[in-house]
């Protein structure tokens, strides 16, 4: 559950009007000194992220709801934290303020007084698009978890993508896309690869494992092709295969008009690709999208002549973030 700041009158209104597909109701508690935390239904989410990256901060540990509470007044940063919404729960998670709760029943969400106004405010934010590459983005070296310890072998799951073996998860993707910013964003993929190929295990794993965010798993359930995977040639979903080197910007651009023609308008400069090919990220600067390098600390050096072209691991959790314009390693 997810607790509001007092001070919103209009919390109720401001809660459901953050973009998901389910209703959020709010309930405001009184205690002897003023108004206290407004309850609303869900896990706690919005805009902001703590320093590390993540959108909560559960350090405070096993806590009951009034340590938690405590632990929330007397943190400046804190607007919100969420828990169980059941009694005797011992669990405790600080976030920012201009979260509230996204409508999950077993959770509640509770903001501080003073944030309900940012609130609304975070709630009719424009939303965001985050696009991944798969090889060596989602995915790293094949059963390599001795180079790459935070990885995540899905033994009997064949990638033929820069080699072959079982599919091995790159940190991000066994960690969880939901736990960076792109957590509060539609998704995406643009790849050049083929996901395994039609039908193939690997691409269950992707959709049912990795591509996990409230947003995208809603419109799923909503939009049957938002699950379909495209060819560069004839894009009509979000999951984009095939998509050339060099020329993938304009695959990611055709992402976001589907999402347009779905009713989502999501500006260019609300849309973030992130991928470990080194030529791939320039060219997105014609375009006006975001484009960040990824697996930078682990780069390929038998692949190409050893040029370090394509990454090794594949994205770690901590490279997913909200940086503006072309970044590369």
């Amino acid at each position: 559950a997810c607790f509001l700041k007092p001070e919103t009158s209009n919390s109720s209104e401001s809660a459901s009007a953050t973009i998901t597909t389910t209703t959020t109701t709010t309930t405001t508690t009184t205690t002897a000194d003023g108004p206290g935390y407004t309850k609303t239904v869900g896990f706690c989410r919005g805009k902001q992220t703590w320093s590390h990256g993540a959108l909560w901060d559960c350090s405070p540990g096993s806590l009951d709801a009034a340590g938690c509470e405590a632990a929330c007044d007397a943190n400046p940063d804190c607007g919100a934290y969420d828990r169980p919404d059941q009694v005797g729960a011992q669990e405790c998670c600080l976030f920012r303020a201009g979260s509230t709760g996204q409508g999950s029943a077993g959770r509640a969400c509770f903001l501080k007084p003073e944030t309900s106004n940012s609130s609304e405010s975070s709630n009719t934010t424009e939303p965001c698009l985050c696009v991944f590459d798969i090889d060596r983005t989602l995915t790293g070296r094949q059963n390599d978890v001795t180079t790459c310890p935070r990885n995540k072998v899905m033994s009997g799951v064949h990638d033929g993508a820069y080699g072959s073996g079982d599919l091995t998860l790159s940190a991000l993707a066994a960690e969880g896309i939901k736990n960076t910013f792109c957590g509060q964003c539609y998704l995406g993929v643009c790849s050049a690869g083929d996901a395994g190929g039609g039908n193939s295990k690997e691409r269950d794993v992707l959709l049912d494992e990795v591509l996990k965010t409230p947003l995208y798993d809603a419109l799923r359930a909503k939009i049957s092709s938002a699950s379909w995977w495209s060819w560069s040639n004839n894009i009509v979903s979000p999951l984009v295969l095939g998509s050339p080197n060099k020329r993938k910007q304009y695959s990611v651009e055709s992402i976001r008009s589907w999402y347009q023609h779905n009713g989502i308008d999501i500006p260019s400069g609300n849309v973030y690709f992130f991928g470990d090919r080194r030529e791939n990220i320039p060219p997105f600067a014609h375009l006006g999208l975001n484009a960040k390098e990824i697996s930078c600390a682990s780069r390929d050096k038998q692949l190409y002549g050893g040029s370090r072209m394509v990454g090794y691991c594949g994205a770690t959790p901590e490279e997913i973030v909200a940086e503006k314009g072309v970044v590369s390693c």
